[in-house]
């Protein structure tokens, strides 16, 4: 067999450096390894990075600048009453979650009065944080969000939450330098908001610069100790860099601040996965489920655990679950392409892998090195025999013999 430093050679020619990471923890991790959200041709289904990476704010109502406060707190003198009472009931549903009883909440307050800027930005934040949850959005709820957002901006340019709820579409549209753009404009209208320096946060953290996004997470908890996403995404700053205990202990922090905080229930999941805790594991994507029954990403997490714990059944009903929520997500078909080819159904394990190959070639080489780590001569040999399969087979350099 070549060498890994051959084969990620041969599938750089092919593809990206990030196609070419097995996975973490050696072959056994890159078999069963923890899920991430993968990115997707937008085809409808708007999810490019998923609840992994994209972590929108939760409810934050710190604020230190006069003219943002005031307008976050009460209408203008022009705004009926019953247009501010339903802006407040629809905060209130949103600090439950209950994410479409707020927007609703804030239909009735645009309704009464549709110059309430205010309004637009909360319904616009409550439809991220809806999909978000899901670890989903629809282009028509990417789109109704940024309309809402943009609409807040045009009718108060000063209202910093409005820069904040335009930040969070674009992470979702993976337009960072934008995020960035938009997180500093709300943070210079209002320093002591804390909302968009978790933002700037997430921004940084897809770029890959760790140090100063785990400075901005610092920064939104000391305005807002209340505030749990920068406690979730500090948890994910130390997972990725292999600290697992420091970051359950900041999931363990957002979740007694939020106990209905799906994402950080997850992410425990995932890095209790990594110590190997699968008991653990299991326990926290169930209750990530238990919140939001639609997450798709959960489903397919659980199914890991189940796939470590050679639960093959198990393993492919939750990969089931995840991609009729989810049709277009390709690491449920990769999860449940190993399930099949460890119950040695070949003819479903090949076009699983093919199906997550067409939906992220990005990560061909990484869903080969999950099947082939463990394939028979026979399967590899199917895999030669598929054009499309083949090509990503012989670019990874994954020669078995």
């Amino acid at each position: 067999m070549r060498s890994v430093a051959v084969a990620a050679l041969l599938c750089a020619e092919l593809f990206t450096t990030d196609a070419c990471v097995a996975g973490r923890g050696g072959s056994d991790a890159a078999l069963v390894g923890p899920r991430e959200a993968l990115t997707a041709p937008n085809d409808g289904a708007f999810e490019p990075f998923g609840p992994s990476l994209v972590i929108a704010q939760q409810e934050d109502e710190s604020s230190s600048n006069p003219l943002d406060s005031e307008r976050a707190a009460q209408p203008s003198a022009a705004t009926p009453a019953s247009a501010a009472a339903y802006t407040k009931q629809g905060d209130h549903d949103a600090k439950q979650r209950d994410f479409d009883r707020a927007i609703a909440a804030y239909d009735k307050a645009i309704a009464i009065d549709p110059t309430f800027a205010l309004a637009y930005a909360r319904r616009g934040r409550a439809d991220i944080l809806k999909g978000e949850s899901r670890g989903r959005m629809s282009k028509g709820e990417s789109e109704r969000a940024f309309t809402d957002c943009q609409r807040a901006i045009d009718l108060d340019p000063k209202l910093a939450r409005a820069y904040s709820c335009r930040s969070l579409v674009y992470l979702w549209m993976g337009d960072l330098d934008r995020v960035i753009a938009d997180a500093e404009k709300a943070m210079e209208l209002d320093p002591k908001f804390a909302g968009p320096y978790n933002n700037h946060g997430v921004a940084y953290m897809r770029k890959g610069d760790l140090d100063r996004s785990l400075a901005d997470y610092n920064r939104a908890i000391e305005l807002n100790p209340k505030f749990a996403t920068p406690y979730a995404n500090r948890g994910v700053i130390f997972e990725k860099k292999g600290h697992f205990d420091l970051a359950i202990a900041e999931f363990n922090k957002a979740i007694a601040i939020d106990p209905r905080y799906e994402f950080a229930y997850n992410r425990r999941g995932i890095a209790y996965e990594e110590k190997g805790d699968l008991d653990r594991a299991l326990a926290d994507f169930n209750k990530a489920i238990e919140l939001v029954p639609d997450a798709a990403y959960a489903y397919s997490n659980r199914g890991g655990i189940y796939l470590k714990k050679r639960d093959f059944d198990l393993a492919i009903a939750d990969d089931d679950k995840a991609v009729e929520l989810n049709p277009r997500y390709a690491e449920a078909y990769a999860g449940r392409s190993a399930a099949y080819l460890m119950k040695s159904d070949q003819g479903r394990a090949l076009a699983d892998l093919r199906r997550a190959i067409e939906l992220n070639p990005k990560k061909a080489c990484t869903y080969l090195k999950v099947d082939l780590d463990r394939a028979t001569i026979e399967f590899s040999k199917a895999i030669q025999r598929d054009s499309q399969l083949a090509l990503a087979y012989r670019g990874c350099g994954f020669i078995y013999g």
